[in-house]
């Protein structure tokens, strides 16, 4: 299997409020335009994996990521078709992931948790995927005293905003071509 090679765009980090997002990689084949097509006015799937409030804490962290969501992206949604689309593109977020976890690994399936999680925090490894492949990654870290927490909300919104850059310089052809 070929490995991809990244482009690594280091954001410092955006304090906000109780919440910040790290660095963000993106992969050369990264591009914002192909996002807004796939998703544009239609569900965008999105993984959990191990987020540590049950049922309900995952319907509220859709909410959370609808209320964030970028421009031109239909709704993100936690239903996946019985066979999955080809390409197969989705936001897969890893909460509390081990250090070891890679972002090409987790668009293979792999998930590997923190032995140790502080219950008063957020901590969510953020990997755009198509098939196999990581397009995008980031984290996100803050406080997290509740789902209802204003500042989560903030901090997942700014986390997207990294994954689903739409920089006219990320774009792989010169020009950003989504409307």
């Amino acid at each position: 299997m070929r490995a991809a090679v990244f482009l690594s765009v280091v954001i410092a980090a955006s304090p906000v409020a109780a919440g910040s997002v790290g660095g963000v990689i993106y992969a050369t084949q990264y591009d914002y335009a192909e996002f807004a097509q796939v998703a544009d006015s239609r569900p965008f799937p999105v993984e959990l994996a191990g987020q540590p409030w049950g049922d309900a804490g995952a319907a509220k962290l859709l909410e959370a990521l609808n209320a964030g969501r970028p421009r031109r992206a239909g709704r993100f949604t936690l239903e996946r078709p019985a066979e999955p689309a080809r390409p197969d593109y989705r936001l897969v977020l890893v909460f509390n992931a081990a250090n070891s976890l890679g972002s090409a690994s987790v668009c293979q399936g792999a998930r590997r948790f923190q032995t140790t999680a502080a219950a008063d925090r957020l901590d969510v490894f953020a990997v755009y995927c198509r098939n196999d492949q990581a397009l995008a990654e980031t984290t996100a870290r803050g406080r997290a005293t509740t789902l209802d927490d204003p500042d989560i909300a903030s901090t997942l919104r700014d986390m997207l905003a990294s994954v689903f850059n739409s920089s006219p310089a990320l774009d792989p052809r010169g020009k950003l071509r989504a409307n």
